[in-house]
């Protein structure tokens, strides 16, 4: 086996998996926003420290909305990465007919790919970061709401 071929197995190996720790993080936001809102759904009075479960279920919404971008933007690198198979196969030079493109038209199409790819990668890791980042806060913030219910604090009735 080609040093080529174990490099290329395991950069696919990781995307599946971070895919699927994605789509799972994606399942457990969506289970502790059901979780929080069948627990409070009979509330008779809403109380000051209700509002951790706002700002928890919140965090939980826009990590959804980031994984649903990274999971786009994986799409469009995937695109790109086809689009630049197709330039190193000579597919592009195809769409000029007969004539033949112009001197250094792969070169520069290649490179103005990777500026793109680059810009992509960047977002989907910045999606990625703060999809993981606002999962935790809500974490942290519904368990902050669980201590202040638990001792009281903030038990103020707001109407």
């Amino acid at each position: 086996m080609s040093d080529s071929t174990i490099e290329n197995d395991t950069i696919k190996t990781f995307r599946e998996r971070q895919e699927k720790f994605v789509y799972y993080l994606m399942g457990l936001n969506v289970a502790a926003i059901g979780f929080t809102v069948s627990n409070t759904i009979d509330l008779n009075h809403i109380y000051g420290n209700h509002i951790m479960l706002l700002f928890a279920v919140v965090a939980w919404l826009i990590s959804i909305a980031y994984a649903i971008k990274w999971i786009l933007t994986q799409f469009k690198l995937l695109q790109y990465d086809m689009h630049q198979r197709d330039i190193n196969a000579g597919l592009v030079e195809k769409w000029f007919h007969d004539s033949t493109p112009p001197e250094g038209y792969k070169k520069a199409q290649i490179e103005q790919l990777n500026v793109q790819i680059r810009a992509k990668v960047i977002k989907s890791e910045k999606a990625y970061m703060w999809m993981l980042v606002l999962f935790f806060l809500g974490i942290v913030l519904f368990l902050f709401w669980r201590i202040m219910d638990i001792l009281d604090i903030l038990k103020y009735s707001i109407k």
